[in-house]
């Protein structure tokens, strides 16, 4: 076990590295202009050439990878947002709580309410209670997350004004954002659990139950 795990860590070395260049790669050559993003529509072309200078933009492809790989890899430097202009690190540190909240509240939705509709279904196996719970499942895991996001602001902050439509203003400015992401997780867990619960329930630890003459109640939540 010990060194199966050594082995995926070691992958993860090749696996960033390649993301890392694929992604730097990508930025290079779409179109835009990362120093008249910086200075604004109202920059003149000397300020954008000297902006091109200071940032090495005017340098082969190559030397600006090893540049980037060697600042990020080695010297654990990532630089300046061209947007905010702020540290990327001080950036990332001012939304690494925000997101943490997000992504447990996320995973709590996900058990709480992913693995209840997912024994809920396999219990009521082809009755209604199964295929409602299955079309919901596949309605969560079908919508693309980004469009839910437009969709939710578009009608609860918009339209009915109800949750604000960006910031941090209160707890419920996460209840959008926390939704949107669990939406997939709960639709796949339920899913699972589902497949999973149907397996057990047939097998035949659970025959031998029933012929001793365990509830059913008994069965599916202590057992199965």
């Amino acid at each position: 076990m010990g060194r199966y795990l050594i082995k995926r860590l070691l992958w993860l070395i090749p696996v960033i590295l390649g993301v890392a260049v694929l992604i730097f790669t990508v930025m290079c050559f779409v179109p835009g202009d990362p120093a008249r993003v910086m200075l604004g529509a109202s920059a003149t072309q000397a300020e954008i050439d000297a902006l091109h200078e200071q940032l090495g933009l005017n340098d082969p492809y190559i030397l600006q990878l090893g540049r980037f790989l060697y600042k990020t890899f080695i010297k654990l430097d990532l630089g300046s947002s061209y947007i905010n202009k702020v540290p990327v690190v001080t950036a990332l540190k001012e939304r690494f709580p925000r997101t943490l909240i997000i992504a447990l509240f996320a995973c709590l939705m996900q058990i709480v309410i992913g693995i209840p509709a997912g024994i809920t279904s396999a219990v009521h196996h082809n009755k209604w209670q199964d295929r409602i719970i299955v079309i919901i499942a596949m309605i969560g895991i079908s919508i693309p997350g980004f469009w839910l996001a437009q969709m939710l602001i578009l009608f609860f902050s918009h339209k009915l004004g109800w949750l604000p439509a960006f910031g941090i203003s209160g707890w419920t400015s996460y209840i959008m954002p926390v939704f949107c992401s669990a939406l997939m997780g709960i639709a796949n867990t339920c899913r699972f659990c589902r497949t999973y619960m149907l397996e057990q329930i047939r097998s035949d630890y659970v025959v031998t139950a029933r012929a001793k003459g365990m509830s059913e109640t008994t069965i599916r939540y202590r057992h199965a």
